[in-house]
């Protein structure tokens, strides 16, 4: 006998409309749930765009007097969390993915309030870290962080691999694969620490680049030499993950879940978060001229790692609602 699909509405102001925008991981475990049998229909707020935030409060506000169609919500980010659950008929899994729970700067404090707000109202939280969990205030949080697909990742030449990207080849390259303009990310730090590297190794050049395909993506991690990492606060960087996939050495402040990632992977260093000391690494690193084994590390954090975890609670929630329902008919 087949097993009815598991119906969800997914709701989330960063889902990622192409290969490139929102976050992508949200739209690749979306299409490992849908192997497994979930049926999605999403609703994607548009980030910064009131209106789009009203006409997604008015429909759930709708919700909350219809029949539920749905098993299941699924909200990714704080804010659309706490607008999937203006509905009460269905419950909602909540996935955080970082600056929603642990923002710092004044800019993003409203995130971080809504967040916490909304993880104490959720039937069930994800986050991507311990640190995460302690934050939302909830024990009984899941700790599941997006896996890594390395079928998307794979292993190319540095140097066929910079010549597709226009790159220059004899110069050693340090990525920073994030948008420079978010203050959390401390681009003034690593623009600090590249004024040093340069005085030890005048022949070494920054990389920035965000918002880019997987593929395309995929080629810098390849080309270049070492990336870095000086964020205030992180989740789980989708990003450092992707770039020990490819074998490219990392440099990081403790953010996170990096310390964890790096840890015994040679040629990854943790630094403190000063320019001087990341230089000193850096340097490390480019002098090396050596790869690292990252690779190896992201076999055991795979995107079905991840999916599987997810699916058991769409199930444990499912097995729930068929408890509570059987227990309705007996009374």
């Amino acid at each position: 006998m087949a097993t009815e699909p598991i119906r969800i509405l997914l709701v989330s102001n960063v889902y990622p409309e192409d290969d490139h925008t929102g976050t992508p991981s949200v739209g690749i475990q979306q299409r490992m749930l849908a192997q497994k049998g979930a049926e999605f229909d999403v609703i994607s707020i548009q980030t910064g765009n009131p209106i789009a935030y009203l006409k997604a409060a008015m429909k759930f506000l709708w919700m909350n007097l219809q029949r539920p169609k749905y098993d299941l919500v699924h909200a990714f980010y704080g804010l659309s969390v706490y607008i999937a659950l203006l509905q009460k008929r269905m419950p909602v899994v909540a996935t955080f993915l970082g600056s929603d729970l642990l923002s710092e700067g004044e800019s993003d404090q409203r995130d971080k309030k809504i967040g916490t707000s909304a993880a104490r109202r959720a039937d069930v939280v994800i986050v991507m870290t311990e640190e995460m969990k302690k934050a939302s205030g909830r024990e009984d949080a899941h700790v599941i962080p997006f896996g890594v697909s390395l079928s998307r990742l794979p292993l190319i030449d540095q140097a066929d691999a910079r010549k597709q990207l226009g790159l220059p080849l004899d110069k050693k390259l340090i990525l920073f694969p994030w948008n420079p303009a978010r203050l959390v990310k401390r681009f003034d730090i690593v623009e600090e620490m590249m004024q040093l590297v340069k005085a030890m190794i005048p022949r070494s050049e920054l990389v920035v680049v965000h918002d880019k395909s997987h593929a395309t993506m995929a080629l810098y991690f390849n080309a270049c030499d070492v990336c870095v990492l000086a964020s205030e606060h992180e989740g789980s960087p989708v990003a450092i993950r992707e770039a020990l996939a490819c074998n490219l050495p990392v440099v990081t402040v403790d953010a996170g879940d990096v310390s964890e990632l790096i840890d015994g992977v040679e040629n990854c260093y943790l630094a403190k978060r000063n320019p001087t000391d990341m230089a000193d690494k850096v340097a490390m690193v480019l002098n090396s001229g050596l790869r690292c084994r990252g690779r190896e590390r992201m076999q055991a954090y795979g995107i079905h790692h991840s999916a599987d975890r997810v699916w058991q609670i769409y199930q444990q929630i499912i097995d729930r609602k068929k408890q509570s329902d059987s227990s309705d008919r007996k009374g």
